[in-house]
């Protein structure tokens, strides 16, 4: 809340420390009215500017200053309004009050940190000051940023991605924040901003990239550590289960077994992994002709009577037809199985085979 306008000597006073120690971490007399409702907000922090110009103002209005006792009265009112009225900080600084201290900041001058492409002094609106008062020149700032850009991303991972004082590497000790994008934004060239933005983004692709693997870890020792804990009879139905599932329920390259979900267009299909070309309808393989998948697709048995030379037709139609299809290997399976995993895996699948299968369910008693 600005209390760094009280000077030194009382603000390290126990006296004063106590009375800035409240719930809401504000100083009395400097806090905005809506602060125990909001938080601290963009508007309270233009209140607390306000009440700041206004202990302030009179002394700084002294030795002709751009902005008169009144104006400064204008600018306290204004920022202490409601807060939904209140300016952004932006148009505040606009204000006659802040010219001298802003005319200030762009003539003060100083020597770059780096030098490497600047020689004397340079204006401070020329570069980027950090909060340690180490001005970059542009020129070296934009060498630095483009550095720090490209560096591996575990030194990236350490200061977040931003780009820190060139002071605070190789034990020269600078302990400021890092300069803000606006900061960066403002003194960099576009092409280096956009080096900066980049490397960024790589790092948050890395962090999601590495979050995402753990959780994948994380499922699979909890999924293992399930499968320890289930006995000889649950091991059977989860085997019988997957090979239901994936082996007999799942459409599959007839030669490397390559699953698939679905297809577009015609039913004479060619494997994303192999040279395989099969037919739809039947899975035969066709070898590795399209001609001959395409002939065999039209004179196909598996097809329903009325169905297109080379198209599916109706979805629900096809699906259908597949299901047919795949029921006897289905039902042979199970017959396969003894009396107790064959009722516990029915009693799994009834909701997967219960539209499509429903007479091997009923072939079973389910």
């Amino acid at each position: 809340d600005f209390d760094i306008s009280v000077d030194s000597g009382t603000r390290t006073t126990q006296q004063y420390l106590a009375t800035t120690r409240m719930a809401f971490g504000y100083t009395p007399g400097f806090e905005a009215p809506e602060l125990p409702q909001t938080g601290s907000t963009p508007a309270s922090d233009m209140f607390a500017l306000g009440k700041t110009v206004e202990e302030l103002g009179d002394a700084c209005t002294e030795g002709g200053s751009a902005a008169s006792a009144g104006e400064v009265a204008d600018l306290v009112h204004v920022l202490t309004v409601d807060a939904a009225l209140r300016p952004r900080a932006d148009a505040v600084a606009a204000h006659a009050f802040f010219k001298p201290l802003l005319d200030f900041r762009r003539e003060q001058t100083s020597v770059c940190c780096i030098g490497a492409f600047c020689t004397g002094l340079v204006r401070h609106s020329d570069g980027a000051l950090c909060a340690e008062g180490h001005l970059t020149c542009r020129a070296c700032l934009d060498g630095h940023v483009q550095n720090s850009a490209g560096e591996e991303l575990r030194l990236l991972r350490e200061r977040e991605g931003r780009v820190c004082c060139p002071n605070s590497g190789g034990g020269l000790g600078c302990a400021a924040a890092p300069f803000s994008d606006s900061e960066l934004g403002q003194t960099v060239s576009a092409a280096v901003f956009d080096s900066y933005v980049k490397g960024r983004m790589r790092l948050l692709e890395s962090s999601v990239r590495e979050e995402m693997e753990e959780e994948a870890e994380r499922r699979i020792q909890a999924e293992l550590q399930r499968l320890r804990t289930l006995d000889e009879g649950q091991r059977k139905v989860l085997a019988a289960r997957k090979h239901v599932e994936e082996e007999i329920l799942t459409s599959k390259c007839p030669r490397c077994r390559t699953a698939f979900l679905d297809f577009e267009g015609c039913c004479a299909l060619k494997c994303s992994r192999c040279p395989c070309n099969f037919c739809a309808w039947c899975g035969e393989d066709c070898s590795n002709s399209s001609q001959e998948a395409h002939q065999h697709v039209a004179r196909c048995a598996a097809k329903p009577p009325g169905a297109d030379v080379y198209y599916p037709g109706d979805r629900s139609e096809f699906h259908s037809k597949q299901a047919k299809h795949r029921a006897p290997k289905l039902e042979s399976y199970l017959r396969g199985l003894d009396n107790g995993t064959r009722a516990a895996l029915l009693r799994e699948l009834q909701g997967t085979l219960r539209e499509l299968y429903s007479h091997v369910l009923r072939a079973f008693g389910v």
